[in-house]
């Protein structure tokens, strides 16, 4: 009885102290035991899903197990034989050099069209580029030596192997003496349990051509479309300096004799008078016809006074002529342009303008140059009916502007919407004046 009533009192002891302690426990400590069992649960379901893969593994190695064991020795060799010889087969007939290596860039195998490419150019002991040798050691030194296609390609790997990224690419040229040759560089993780990454090594030398020939192609045909463009400005130049000094000069002359003949036929002729009367105003029309023709073919006020003079002047004469309102603002001093920038912005000027009034439908037009921190830009802006840049993004007027913008390596940006008007820009880098 007296040990019961010890332990009774010993047990209310332990009790009391317990109450004790839980009343020091703060709110915080709590909060952090909680915390703790909540991650030991957490921890238990996932050590629980692990045993039960484990398990599935375990039940599937077993079920293989026995299928080998259902073989003889000599059933069981001859399977691993073939299937091995069928493996490297299939390594072995592909035209790309692939390697295998594994995380510390050891080459674990490489195929037949590796080992022929190494012996082709002079690596007969395949000392630095086959089975076991480091490949990541074999890009350092090339690296070390100049390389930097191969200091490239070593970042590149180690990217893949350090999972920064699942896939790594890049195109590289490999010339000799005779033969120029590129090739396209793969690094992939191996896709099996056994881990490695997989080198591929392809040859693109056809594409590579094809695509510089078309290069080439573009670059003449640029060139072509910039020398005719000039041949037309030419062209242009002649015809209206011709029209407007000899078509000019020889109306004039007409309107003069006219003149002179009104002025002596006496007044009580008043037929003749009425008909040299007619011939005089006739003349008129021509001169300004002729006056007009060789604007229009080419603005003198161009040459001599500059492209926003003529900017400027072509906005008011489209206002007399349409009544549609052609703001011009401008805040650039065009005195050090060439010419051929010069003429290649207002023709697209000029263009863009004609869009607005007959495509676009346009009641208002605002035209800006700007000069801007390392460009120059031309803007053409109307409230027109707009178009869907994705549907009509290659007429001939805007493929025209894109070519004249090329030739002065310049660019052109095209913005409307169907019912929200367009906006035409064209910007040319700058070019800072020879003091």
């Amino acid at each position: 009885m007296y040990s019961l009533a010890k332990k009774q009192i010993m047990k209310e002891g332990v009790s009391n102290e317990i109450e004790d302690l839980r009343s020091e426990v703060d709110c915080t400590t709590y909060k952090n035991l909680l915390q703790a069992y909540t991650q030991l649960e957490k921890s238990q379901k996932e050590s629980e899903l692990v045993n039960q893969q484990l398990a599935q593994k375990v039940l599937t190695f077993q079920a293989k197990e026995t299928w080998y064991s259902n073989l003889d020795e000599n059933e069981l060799s001859a399977e691993l034989v073939a299937s091995e010889a069928f493996n490297r087969g299939i390594l072995a007939s592909l035209i790309s050099h692939i390697t295998v290596i594994d995380c510390e860039g050891k080459m674990l195998t490489v195929n037949r069209a590796w080992d022929d490419f190494a012996k082709a150019n002079g690596v007969t002991t395949l000392v630095r580029v086959s089975t076991g040798n480091n490949y990541l050691e074999v890009c350092k030194n090339s690296m070390l030596a100049g390389d930097e296609i191969a200091g490239e390609a070593m970042v590149g790997i180690l990217s893949v192997i350090n999972h920064k990224q699942p896939v790594f690419e890049m195109e590289y040229p490999c010339h000799s003496a005779s033969i120029e040759r590129w090739y396209n560089m793969r690094v992939k993780k191996f896709e099996s349990n056994i881990p490695g990454f997989v080198i591929t090594h392809y040859e693109i030398t056809q594409r590579k051509k094809a695509e510089q020939e078309v290069v080439t192609k573009n670059n003449e045909l640029k060139r072509l479309s910039s020398y005719l463009q000039n041949v037309r400005e030419e062209e242009r130049k002649y015809l209206a300096r011709e029209v407007h000094d000899e078509l000019g000069q020889l109306a004039s002359v007409i309107k003069m004799d006219i003149d002179w003949l009104e002025m002596q036929v006496p007044d009580h002729e008043e037929s003749y008078k009425k008909r040299l009367s007619h011939a005089s105003s006739v003349s008129d029309l021509m001169i300004d016809t002729i006056r007009k023709l060789a604007s229009d073919l080419r603005p003198a006020m161009l040459d001599e006074l500059g492209l926003s003079a003529s900017v400027e002047s072509a906005c008011k004469k489209f206002t007399d002529n349409y009544g549609i309102p052609c703001v011009f603002a401008f805040d650039f001093d065009d005195r050090f342009l060439e010419e051929k920038v010069t003429t290649n912005l207002f023709r697209l000027f000029q263009e863009a303008l004609n869009n607005s009034m007959q495509h676009a439908h346009a009641t208002h037009i605002v035209v800006s140059m700007l000069e801007k921190k390392d460009t120059i830009e031309l803007s053409i802006t109307d409230d027109g009916v707009g178009f869907d840049t994705t549907q009509k993004n290659n007429t001939y007027g805007l493929i025209s502007m894109r070519e004249r913008m090329l030739s002065i390596n310049g660019w052109l940006t095209v913005s409307s919407k169907p019912g929200a008007g367009t906006t035409i820009c064209a910007v040319i880098p700058k070019i800072e004046p020879i003091p």
